[in-house]
């Protein structure tokens, strides 16, 4: 799924909470009854040497009660109306100890064992928030409005406070943003965010002041409940540094050595594995098909469409046909015009094997 959401770094504390506790903000009406507290853990993981940061994904398991969830969401991001940012969002249940391959099947358990293969899972940080929650809504659309007293928390220490106010789109149009927006900064002491919550944690980790662009010091905070306490020893996890590769603005899929398919699957999650696996294989050869420096590139990736068009037979029936339509379409066209380049690289390959067995003069 697409999360779409406005997001803003507070100074004036009070000024987030008029904001939070307004009867009407733009064209949106406030839920009657206040806002709504509660007490949120959230552990970043990746492996040891950031697989999951390299492809492009960050991974988080939220720990709320006895329940814990798991999100992937990817690096780069969009912006939407009002100066909105969008992301893509996948969730799943998960175990706070337990590896991934012992979590109950979920998409974001299998892009996670895509990336992350049997490597174990470590924490980079955790963050914990007072989060005050407050329901808006204006005709069809419903936003989530919350107010997060943020701590970051390394090795069992708290390295760095801010407070953020967020407003996500949980239905309806996006496009309503834009006039909320222009009602949240009416009120002073609210700056846009230009980085997510795990980016200013990782920057306080590297020792800057914050992770927003070098910003004034950590909003003023009120008196908050006692943290959830973890059963985990936190101090016996080094935090992975970041990755040396900044993640591109955009999503991407990289190649893994195996689709991951496992024994208990369901059938749409093997399929959609097995796609995804020879798509990545398809899309790495791309550049190279374009820039017709290596004509192996369009075999290559011409294997890996007919690949996944064979995947399609063996794995369509777990599938709505209306819902994969415009998908199989594309793919037969693509193997269509690749075919017709690869039919033409044939034969010139055997051109020039048979010049090479004539003399100067005849090639």
């Amino acid at each position: 799924m697409t999360e779409v959401e406005l997001k803003y770094r507070v100074g004036d504390i009070a000024a987030a909470e008029r904001v939070l506790a307004a009867d009407k903000l733009g064209p949106f009406t406030g839920a009657s009854g206040g806002a709504r507290a509660t007490q949120l853990e959230d552990r970043y993981v990746d492996t040891a040497d950031g697989a999951l940061a390299h492809a492009g994904f960050a991974v988080r398991l939220r720990q709320r009660g006895g329940e814990t969830i798991v999100s992937v969401k990817s690096l780069g991001h969009t912006d939407g109306p009002g100066g909105s940012v969008e992301r893509e969002e996948l969730e799943g249940p998960a175990d706070r100890v337990a590896p991934p391959i012992d979590w109950p099947a979920s998409d974001a358990r299998a892009l996670v064992m895509e990336h992350a293969g049997d490597a174990p899972l470590v924490e980079r940080v955790t963050i914990r928030q007072l989060r005050r929650v407050r329901q808006l809504r204006s005709a069809a659309t419903r936003v989530e409005l919350s107010l997060d007293e943020v701590d970051v928390v390394a090795r069992g220490r708290v390295v760095d406070r801010f407070v953020e106010l967020e407003a996500e789109l949980t239905k309806g149009d996006r496009s309503d943003l834009a006039a909320l927006s222009e009602a949240i900064e009416s009120e002073r002491g609210l700056e846009r965010a230009r980085t997510s919550k795990l980016e200013a944690a990782l920057a306080a980790l590297d020792g800057s002041a914050n992770g927003d662009g070098g910003a004034t010091a950590p909003a003023p905070r009120r008196s908050r409940p006692r943290p959830i306490e973890s059963d985990e020893t936190v101090e016996s996890t080094k935090p992975t540094p970041l990755a040396e590769r900044a993640p591109t603005s955009e999503p991407r899929l990289v190649v893994g050595k195996t689709p991951g398919v496992l024994a208990e699957d369901a059938l749409a999650e093997a399929g959609r594995k097995v796609l995804r696996f020879h798509l990545a294989r398809m899309l790495d050869r791309e550049s190279g098909v374009r820039s017709s420096e290596d004509a192996e590139d369009i075999h290559k990736m011409r294997v890996a469409t007919r690949r996944q068009r064979a995947a399609w037979r063996v794995f369509g029936e777990a599938y709505r046909k209306g819902r994969t339509k415009s998908h199989r379409t594309g793919l037969r066209d693509v193997a269509r015009r690749l075919g017709a380049v690869r039919d033409l690289d044939v034969q010139l390959e055997g051109i020039d094997v048979y010049r090479a067995d004539l003399s100067v003069t005849e090639q």
